[in-house]
Parts: structure tokens; C-alpha cells; sequence
């Protein structure tokens, strides 16, 4: 009889950011389960050889009831593979570089889970041709073979998705009025489904939320969640992103803080993307913080971003926001910012024009913050995401 084991598959090349990305989950399934793994797939994707990053371990902490397994090749897979009966959660891409990974997933029968319980404004899956260079060649690699993945899964080539963890509603009740869905409980032989099973869990900011609530405080600080200038989902679809302009822009963007902060009398407190270089970028009057930017939030009078997720945790909490938009940002970054705006009835300030704000234009509206919470990110009730995606994995995958 083959050993049951519950693992993550990834291709992060950091080891840190794997953990801080999933702490509170982590958290959940130490205490749950006798041994977890953390694969690490890296060296097996296609066109590339992403290496994983060299870290002292002192330095990132993890369970002791954790492994870390660092697949060189087919064969290191095999091995792991034989003589195990293998429930993973998937934070692997769907481009062509990971085609490989899917077949191997595949020819393993390793089962998988997708947890997206994030309550953004997704990035679209397929090609998005609202977008001007909608036909780069980068969009087309990591978009358009969007397309091929979804044939080959159809096909049988590469495995599907078990159990689907969403906590956008309508996300979840679309995905269960799909003709395609409402054909297979029919005809459940014909397996075209890609999500076997939908399960709605709250959000990831449900977790700060339940922590913070009681203790909320407003202090004299403003928060500035940075999104990377090079990002790679608008590299992707934007030609002329230059270091030129990424130095215009955040020279617009000292003088704005800089401004702001004098306005209310606020310090300044900007928290970076981990895994992006940030020398020389910001003011010395501004505080560069060591924290994730969840960790920023609770205590923040204002929270200020251009197109950062990390805006709903401050959504989640109550707090004053405002958007930032530049033409130097161009239309990917500023586009995604405006969707918040229009949905959450936030301001928004050209920081390339002079600096014209109010004390008054700085508020929020509590009704749609309060629709948008219950929409995407505290859909479930009281029930914690981390707790009942464990409990049911357990209970699916009989472990």
C-alpha cells in the first residue's frame, strides 16, 4: 500500500517567499499533519534554467515536521513519486514552461488542489486584447498558450484540478453554471471539467481581519504598497518600459509622499515586493520597511498604491485609501488600479500633475467597501480559509 502524503509544488526560486506566502496555512497543516513536503520543481521547467536561490536556512523557519525536496530531473521524481500516493497543492504557472511538470503530474497521478482565495481583480487567463500590444510575443507565451494547456487537460494529457478553494462568489457560482460542468454531472464519463469540485473559503484577508479587529488603530502614518515597475504581467504586454521612465516616475512619486505626508503630518512607511531592488528609489525621509505589508496595514492612517493587492487588506480593515496613476505607470498598472477605484469608490491622483490635494478628498465608502467584503473577501462566514481547506483535504483524500 502506497504512503499517503500531502506536499506543495512550486517554482519559487525562494524558499522565504514560499513561507511567507502561505504562513498562516503552513501554521494550520504543521499541527495537522505528521510530515509535509515542499517541492521544489525548478530545475525541470522548460527554456529555462531557473535556479533555486541559495539561503540560509537559520534564516528562513520552517517546521520540523517539513521536507524539502529539490527536483533535478525526471528520475529525482520517480523516485519521490513510486511508492507514494501524493495530494498537492499547485502554485505552479500554466505557460509553456511548465508543460513538462504538468505531464510528469500526470504520469505520476499526483492529485492536485488550487487554492485562490485572494479577492483581487484577477489577471486574465487567456490573451487579453484590450490591451494595445496585445500580440507581443511575450503575452502570446505566457497568455495565449493558455488555450493549448486547457486542450491537453481536456484531452487527458495533463491532470485537473480536484478541488478548486475560491472565495469570490460569483466566481464560484459561474464555475457551477458552466454548460460544460452541468454536462458532465450528466454524462459524468465524459471528463471535461477542469475543477472536479468548487469549495467557497474566505479570503486570505479574512485571517488579518479576525487578528487585528479588536486592536485597529489609526496612527499618524501613511502606507505605500509598492508594484514592481518591471513587473513581469506588464513587461509582458507593454513595449517602452524603460529605466528612464522608472526614474521619472518615482521621482513623481518622492514628491507626492512627500507632499502627502506634509499635508497630514504622517511619517511615511513603504513596503517593497519582495525580491525587487529598491536602492536608491525612495526618499531618505521615508521609512523602508523590513515587514510583509499586511504587517503595516492594521496600524496605518492611510494606505496609498498604484495596482497592489495588498489594498484589500487595508479594505478588509477600514481604512482610508487613495490610488496613485502616472503615465510612466502606462495602461496595464494604471488600468488595474482604476478597476479598485470604480469598485471600492476610492480617489485617484495623477502624481505627474502638480499636487492639488485635500485634507476632505481623503475618505472612503464603508457601503461598498462592505459589498466588496462580502463578495470576495469574507463570503464564508466565520470560518477560517486555512482550517476548512484543511479539513476537507483530509476528509476528501482520506488522509
Amino acid at each position: 500500500m502506497k504512503k499517503k502524503v500531502f506536499c506543495i509544488i512550486t517554482a519559487d526560486i525562494s524558499l522565504k517567499h514560499i513561507c511567507d506566502r502561505n504562513h498562516e496555512l503552513f501554521n494550520i497543516i504543521k499541527k495537522k499533519f505528521h510530515e509535509f513536503y515542499i517541492i521544489r520543481v525548478n530545475r525541470i521547467m522548460i527554456f529555462q534554467k531557473n535556479l533555486i536561490k541559495k539561503e540560509k536556512f537559520l534564516k528562513v523557519k520552517i517546521p520540523n515536521n517539513f521536507k524539502i525536496i529539490n527536483i533535478n530531473d525526471e528520475i529525482d521524481l520517480f523516485n519521490f513519486c513510486k511508492d507514494k500516493d501524493i495530494v498537492a497543492i499547485n502554485e505552479i504557472g500554466k505557460d509553456p514552461r511548465f508543460f513538462k511538470i504538468y505531464y510528469l503530474l500526470k504520469k505520476y497521478s499526483i492529485k492536485q488542489i488550487l487554492i485562490t482565495n485572494f479577492g483581487h481583480f484577477g489577471r486574465s487567463t487567456g490573451l487579453s486584447l484590450e490591451f494595445k500590444n496585445w500580440y507581443k510575443p511575450t503575452h502570446l507565451f505566457h497568455k495565449g498558450s493558455y488555450y493549448i494547456f486547457r486542450i491537453l487537460t481536456i484531452l487527458n494529457i495533463f491532470p485537473k484540478i480536484e478541488i478548486l478553494f475560491e472565495s469570490d462568489k460569483k466566481i464560484v457560482q459561474a464555475i457551477k453554471n458552466r454548460i460544460s460542468t452541468k454536462f458532465e454531472n450528466l454524462f459524468p464519463f465524459i471528463n471535461i471539467i477542469y475543477f472536479k469540485k468548487t469549495i467557497l473559503i474566505n479570503s486570505r484577508s479574512f485571517n488579518l481581519y479576525k487578528k487585528y479587529k479588536k486592536r485597529i488603530c489609526n496612527k499618524n502614518t501613511i502606507v505605500y504598497g509598492d508594484t514592481p515597475f518591471f513587473s513581469r504581467d506588464r513587461v509582458s504586454v507593454e513595449y517602452g518600459v524603460t529605466k528612464t521612465k522608472e526614474k521619472k516616475f518615482y521621482k513623481n512619486l518622492n514628491f507626492f509622499l512627500k507632499n502627502l505626508s506634509k499635508l497630514l503630518n504622517y511619517k511615511v512607511i513603504i513596503c517593497t515586493k519582495p525580491g525587487y531592488l529598491y536602492k536608491n528609489k525612495f526618499s531618505n525621509n521615508f521609512k523602508i520597511s523590513t515587514k510583509r505589508t499586511l504587517e503595516e496595514i492594521p496600524n496605518c492612517g492611510l494606505f496609498v498604491f498604484s495596482a497592489s493587492s495588498t489594498v484589500l487588506d487595508a479594505v478588509v480593515l477600514g481604512k482610508k485609501i487613495i490610488n496613485i496613476k502616472s503615465h510612466y505607470l502606462g495602461n496595464y498598472i494604471n488600468n488595474h488600479g482604476n478597476r479598485y477605484c470604480k469598485k471600492l469608490g476610492i480617489s485617484s491622483i495623477n502624481i505627474d500633475e502638480n499636487f492639488r490635494l485635500k485634507k476632505k478628498d481623503i475618505k472612503h465608502n464603508i457601503i461598498k467597501y462592505k459589498k466588496y467584503i462580502s463578495e470576495k473577501l469574507i463570503s464564508d462566514k466565520d470560518n477560517d480559509p486555512n482550517k476548512k481547506i484543511i479539513d476537507i483535504v483530509k476528509k476528501n483524500f482520506k488522509f
